[in-house]
């Protein structure tokens, strides 16, 4: 049995594995405000050869550094989706060098995000359904993910949690039969603002059982620092021996507008912008006004 400590002492279930466990405690931080490449370059660390540092470290292909808009530096990243493109490893990016969360571990991950008003989310209409926007991979078996909703689709709020892990085979768990809450619309008032800054937060905690089935697993979601939701009811993991080892801001868009046919992409170029990108899985002092350790607001 894994030694377990909390996080934060408020025995809310944010855990993390003890330094003294078999695994250890793999320190990951990382801050990415895209400042030290060039206007007009591929936002990606080590592309074409470049030394930059402060960009995404792959899967960047539609993502450049720009000057269009700012916020509190010199420039930000713009992802861009070309008429006829689904972004497929290209649209937003990944970071991941050093990443390798075990169970009980809490992965946070915080991006600051603009969206024009000709962003048009009923792209990812009505096929997808909805827009993958923060993703964290685990393992093989699918990723825990954030998305945006089509709003034509009628959902009460913006946001979606999706739990992919939850749509691949079962492994005999009895906690793990039957209907989860694997896809949960976040009824909430909050709107994505358009052609201003926002900041959405994600955490994730890793267990094969869910807190409400006596186990660790929990995902929670904010804007800054107020709290859109708190799933209890997820498992988060199938065999609680995966490893969660790369992180996505979007990297698809879910643009097929024919169900059951090939996904041909968007109808019209769309962009947004991201002025920061942060992923953490050390334990957090700053919380929110309910104590919910998080990383750091910075808007």
């Amino acid at each position: 049995m894994a030694t377990i400590r909390p996080i934060f002492a408020d025995q809310q279930g944010w855990y993390q594995l003890s330094q003294n466990d078999k695994y250890l405690n793999r320190p990951c931080h990382h801050l990415r405000t895209f400042q030290d490449g060039v206007v007009g370059d591929i936002a990606q660390n080590g592309k074409d050869g470049n030394t930059y540092t402060d960009g995404w470290d792959s899967n960047a292909g539609g993502s450049t550094y720009s000057d269009e808009v700012l916020f509190n530096g010199k420039q930000v990243c713009k992802s861009f989706l070309p008429k006829g493109s689904d972004g497929a490893l290209s649209l937003g990016g990944s970071v991941y060098k050093g990443l390798a969360v075990k169970r009980y571990e809490t992965l946070i991950q915080r991006a600051i995000l603009r969206f024009p008003a000709e962003f048009d989310f009923d792209e990812s209409m009505p096929g997808g359904g909805a827009m993958k926007l923060l993703r964290q991979r685990v393992g093989d078996v699918g990723h825990v993910d954030v998305y945006i909703n089509a709003p034509s689709n009628g959902y009460e709020g913006d946001f979606k949690f999706v739990c992919e892990v939850h749509t691949s085979a079962h492994d005999g768990n009895p906690h793990h039969a039957g209907p989860h809450n694997s896809n949960v619309t976040i009824a909430h008032a909050y709107a994505i603002p358009r052609d201003e800054w926002f900041e959405i937060c994600f955490a994730v905690t890793y267990d094969n059982l869910s807190v409400d089935d006596g186990g660790y697993a929990r995902a929670m979601i904010w804007v800054k620092d107020d709290l859109l939701i708190d799933i209890t009811s997820i498992h988060t993991m199938n065999s609680g021996e995966e490893t969660v080892n790369i992180t996505h801001l979007c990297t698809y868009f879910n643009a097929n507008n024919n169900p059951g046919q090939p996904d041909h992409g968007v109808t019209k170029d769309m962009w947004f912008y991201c002025a920061e990108y942060e992923i953490s899985n050390l334990l957090q002092t700053y919380t929110d006004a309910i104590g919910n350790p998080k990383l750091p607001s910075r808007i």
